[in-house]
């Protein structure tokens, strides 16, 4: 599995933006989590200014600014400042879990993940939620079947 050394926009291809992309065949899949990072903190800013959102989370406005434009890899401790000035909401996403194919626009799994066999999600569900478990069991499906997929089409060469 291919792990990120540069900054999350040096994957985007040229005439893509951060942090809608598009991105290219061989980006890691942490890039796609600190793009959605990205994308839900401009949302929750509601349209304030870098300035303010960054004096009452006690950071500089450079780092929020690098942040946004992915032109830095925010730490823990600086997500968690973000979060609490939120209201304690996440920025966390699930990107990492799934990320778009460059080609098609249909999801495949990043290299190295494991789709969890039927018998591990039925033990991960005990105890859930029903409507919960029916959702989950439905992207378990369209998971496999997208990773049947992918495994079943020729690979294209990296343009």
């Amino acid at each position: 599995m291919a792990i990120a050394r540069e900054h999350p926009v040096t994957y985007v291809v040229p005439g893509g933006a951060f942090p809608q992309g598009p991105y290219k065949k061989t980006t890691p899949s942490e890039v796609y989590l600190a793009a959605g990072l990205a994308r839900r903190l401009r949302q929750r800013m509601k349209g304030d200014s870098v300035r303010y959102w960054a004096s009452k989370a006690e950071l500089s406005p450079q780092t929020l600014i690098n942040i946004l434009n992915g032109k830095a890899w925010p730490d823990i401790l600086t997500i968690a400042r973000l979060e609490k000035t939120l209201g304690g909401r996440s920025l966390w996403g699930s990107e990492h879990r799934k990320t778009p194919n460059w080609t098609d626009g249909n999801f495949c799994t990043p290299p190295g993940f494991r789709i969890p066999s039927a018998r591990e999600i039925h033990k991960m569900l005990r105890g859930t939620d029903p409507e919960k478990a029916r959702k989950l069991a439905s992207e378990y499906a369209r998971a496999k079947a997208v990773q049947r997929q992918q495994a079943a089409k020729p690979s294209t060469p990296t343009p």
